[in-house]
């Protein structure tokens, strides 16, 4: 046996620990990177979640006009795959937004309306999330059209209320 194939297996496992290593690295340096803050938010939504679901319901100005439900859904495995492969470049690109699948419950809707592409963008920095045809301001829960005029007030509802008030849109009423 020559000294060149004794060598092969560690020369091998030198590789293998110096990319476990700089996998570790980064991974540290992910943890430590500066993170956004949903601290006093009124709608906290967690970009780093991609299997929640978060329900914003929307009353439109005057009082009585409406209420719109905007249903935040999971993302795809593909998104939640792609999550993963974020963390390692978290020191070098910090995020500034998040996209999450939109489905809309308008006032009388019996179903959620989703218009092709349909997403809720959200905006890290200034805790924006862009809806079609306007935007909510997590600090205020102020529900905006496109031109910024104020068209009402929004709340986050927790999952479970959020979840019976889709099922009640869905349930006739009693005869």
């Amino acid at each position: 046996m020559s000294l060149e194939a004794i060598h092969r297996p560690a020369a091998r496992r030198g590789l293998v620990g110096r990319v476990a290593g700089a996998v570790a690295a980064c991974l540290v340096l992910a943890g430590c990177t500066q993170e956004f803050s949903n601290e006093g938010l009124l709608i906290p939504v967690n970009p780093l979640c991609t299997v929640c679901d978060d329900f914003i319901r929307c009353e439109a100005e005057p009082a009585g006009s409406g209420t719109t439900l905007y249903h935040l859904d999971h993302k795809s495995f593909l998104a939640q795959v792609l999550t993963i492969f974020e963390y390692p470049l978290r020191p070098f690109r910090q995020r500034t937004e998040d996209e999450r699948p939109l489905k809309i419950y308008p006032p009388g809707a019996k179903a959620a309306e989703q218009p092709p592409g349909a997403v809720a963008l959200t905006d890290l920095v200034a805790h924006r999330i862009a809806v079609p045809g306007g935007w909510i301001d997590q600090a205020t829960g102020a529900w905006h059209n496109e031109d910024g005029s104020l068209k009402g007030a929004c709340t986050l509802l927790p999952v479970a209320e959020g979840r019976q008030f889709v099922r009640d849109l869905r349930t006739p009423p009693a005869q």
